[in-house]
């Protein structure tokens, strides 16, 4: 009788099972062995004021995550403090580990004082927002003696212009941002003082149109500045140029839609943003007269060019009345220097206008024997031997309107682009003189000091502005809206204004919007958003030598807020390479399962391939 024999199992279904037997032995048995692992260090990361330090944290927390377990606050049983800005916080981790500050800058007490901008230019029509910025007083021990701040214009986070301002403490400055509007329509500016680790930001509204500046020109005879003046402005197309040149009694040449005298003016539909008087001598008392009203009356900006002394030492006849609404007195002509060398004329340094400089050359120059009380110089004659720095080039409000007085007489004749700037200077004030015509809008802030009311000045330049109008003024703040109480004061169109801050929780922001209408023909509303009235932060009471010789006392240092790059290292090598010794059992791990399964079912489906049960 024959014995059945059983067939050989395959070696793959034995390797297989093999391998499910011994991870299910070394399974029972549990081996463990000694492991020797570097443990991360614990970092408490502190501040004072986290609120305001959050994008600082936030970086500081991404530069250490790699390498060590950060934790917020004072924790114990941490190896490394690092504690972020210019002040110690209150409760520290330990007075034993290593601490690292890492330094914002300080804030120098800086604050906007006032700031002006027109509410309207037209499409590349460069313009400039005027900002007073102040420097404080108090804590002057602990500010240097000249702080910088930077005030920056954006559009839509873009940086369009910028200027850096040194104060010393008690201090003011006011300094511009240009502007030029590239597309038809609302613009939100966003303009910026940053003062140390403190950015204080407002939006204004600007809207640019498509419809350029008109200018008039009227010469009560020929003259050769005037024509060159006129003929710099007609080249730039930001302007619409009509004049009027007066040639002989009763006969003149003019262009379409010139008016035929100065009193015509008045009665024009659309009155032009800026007039240009050319011989002045040559004016009637009732041009005269009708000047003084266009400026008084309906805010004109004039420009007079006169092209030579009279007799009389005056720019013109004594009975027309011009030296009255002057107020400067007689004029002296400045002699002629050796070979008839013309003198430089230069922009007034600190004058804050639209135009990038000023540099005129003339041989024929008078001086006022004095200037108005509010009149504002724009260039100087460049001290010469002999000389004495004047005023040239200067401007005075006259009513609501301005007066730009010229006295370079011959600075026609120097009018080359390679020695002098006499076409783009006349296009710039001709420029600033239009935006004076414009609706302008002025917001004085209110003094530093507590939470109570604080008292603001706002004044709305009248030029475009209903005659009848006055303002209403609503503070649109984050959860309530205030109509504020508008006070007139002794000065045309200015108004005095009080109203509550903001209650808002130390180191929140936000921003207040103050709405305007009643003030713009078609009753226009003009919104801007200010800085909310919030007490500022404390000053730093520790100067950056005190913190830096708490930090070496405890084995760290000082680090700039721009060089946090390198705390990671500093950490490291203030720790050390630590090292620990700790049982590994191998056999615990929840995935040892995958491969035994894996085991089991390979050799499952190895029998029954071959049909093995």
């Amino acid at each position: 009788m024959n014995a059945t024999s059983q067939p050989a199992v395959p070696l793959k279904e034995q390797i297989a099972r093999t391998i499910a037997i011994l991870i299910i032995l070394t399974g029972i048995i549990d081996p463990v062995f000694s492991v020797t692992r570097s443990v991360p260090p614990v970092v408490a990361l502190l501040s004072a004021d986290s609120s305001r330090h959050a994008p600082l944290l936030q970086r500081v927390r991404q530069r250490l995550s790699a390498q060590a377990t950060v934790v917020a606050g004072p924790t114990p049983g941490a190896d490394v403090q690092v504690v972020v800005g210019s002040r110690l916080p209150i409760t520290v981790a330990s007075d034993t580990i290593a601490s690292f500050v890492v330094a914002t800058p300080t804030r120098q007490g800086f604050h906007v004082e006032q700031w002006t901008a027109p509410t309207s230019v037209p499409l590349d029509g460069r313009t400039t927002l005027q900002v007073r910025v102040a420097r404080d007083a108090g804590a002057v021990r602990r500010m240097a003696d000249t702080a910088r701040a930077t005030l920056e214009l954006r559009e839509d986070g873009a940086l369009v212009a910028t200027q850096a301002v040194s104060l010393t403490p008690a201090s003011r400055t006011t300094t511009g941002l240009p502007y030029v509007p590239t597309r038809v329509g609302t613009h939100m500016l966003d303009v910026r003082l940053i003062d140390g680790a403190d950015t204080l930001h407002w939006r204004h509204p600007m809207h640019a149109r498509a419809t350029p500046w008109r200018v008039l020109v009227y010469d009560a005879r020929p003259s050769w500045l005037s024509t060159f003046v006129r003929r710099a402005v007609e080249r730039d197309d930001r302007f619409v140029v009509s004049s009027r040149v007066v040639t002989s009694r009763q006969i003149s040449r003019a262009t379409t839609q010139a008016a035929g005298s100065l009193a015509a003016v008045e009665r024009l539909a659309s009155l032009p943003d800026v007039l240009i008087v050319g011989a002045p001598d040559a004016l009637s008392a009732a041009d005269v007269a009708a000047l003084d009203r266009l400026m008084l009356v309906h805010g004109l900006s004039v420009l007079l060019l006169p092209d030579h002394l009279l007799a009389n030492g005056t720019l013109s006849a004594v009975h027309n009345g011009l030296d009255a609404i002057l107020g400067t007195g007689t004029w002296r002509l400045l002699p002629a220097l050796p070979s008839n060398v013309p003198r430089a004329v230069h922009q007034r340094s600190g004058f804050v206008s639209v135009s990038d400089s000023v540099h005129l050359l003339a041989t024929a120059i008078a001086i006022p024997q004095r200037l108005p009380t509010d009149a504002e110089p724009v260039a100087d004659l460049s001290p010469s031997p002999g000389d004495s720095p004047a005023p040239v080039v200067w401007r005075v409000p006259h009513g609501r309107g301005t007066l730009l007085v010229s006295s370079a007489f011959d600075a026609w004749r120097f009018r080359d682009e390679g020695r002098s700037t006499f076409d783009g200077t006349w296009r710039d004030l001709v420029a600033d003189a239009a935006l004076r015509r414009a609706p302008r809008i002025t917001f004085v802030a209110p003094s530093a000091g507590n939470d109570a009311p604080r008292s603001r000045m706002l004044r709305i330049d009248p030029s475009g502005t209903r005659s009848d109008a006055r303002p209403i003024v609503q503070r649109i703040g984050p959860t309530d809206t205030v109509l504020v109480r508008l006070l007139p004061t002794h000065v045309a169109n200015t108004w005095r204004a009080t109203w509550p801050p903001i209650a808002l929780p130390h180191g929140a922001t936000a921003h207040q919007a103050v709405l305007l209408r009643g003030i713009f023909a078609g009753d226009t509303a003009f919104v801007s958003l200010l800085p909310n009235d919030t007490v500022p932060p404390p000053p730093d009471d520790r100067p950056i030598e005190q913190l830096a010789a708490w930090a070496q006392s405890r084995g760290g240092r000082v680090l700039p807020a721009s060089a946090i790059d390198s705390l990671a290292g500093l950490v490291a090598t203030a720790v050390g390479d630590r090292r620990h010794t700790a049982p590994w059992h191998p056999m615990r791990s929840g995935w040892w399962i995958v491969p035994l399964a894996l085991a089991f079912g390979t050799e499952w489906w190895l029998r029954r391939r071959r049909g093995s049960p």
